[in-house]
């Protein structure tokens, strides 16, 4: 009645406001959020070389997006690529990060 709109379930929806023979739409688009990333392993120790394969589980599971980014903390001591393969280059310590919903941390 007063425009306002609540969220029920993801999709989509346009509103329509009318007066008369005049109208005004806005797309409306609700997403379900990741509130919880794990991984497989917490740690784990390689050989100059080694590679280990991380898996990432996004929650919930009906998340709309759940594209996960990764990140080493010292690239030069161990790689990951894309889809999570961790790679040993050097000795040393580094984090390997899997984030997800980029959006609310950049």
């Amino acid at each position: 009645q007063n425009g306002t709109v609540t969220a029920v379930n993801a999709g989509s929806a346009t509103v329509t406001a009318r007066a008369g023979s005049l109208s005004a739409t806005c797309l409306v688009v609700v997403t379900i959020p990741v509130d919880r990333v794990t991984l497989d392993l917490t740690e784990k120790t390689l050989k100059v070389s080694e590679t280990v394969q991380l898996t990432a589980a996004v929650f919930p599971e009906d998340a709309t997006d759940k594209t996960v980014l990764w990140n080493s903390s010292a690239p030069a001591i161990a790689s990951v690529s894309s889809d999570g393969l961790v790679k040993g280059l050097m000795e040393g310590v580094a984090t390997i990060t899997a984030l997800a919903d980029p959006v609310l941390y950049f």
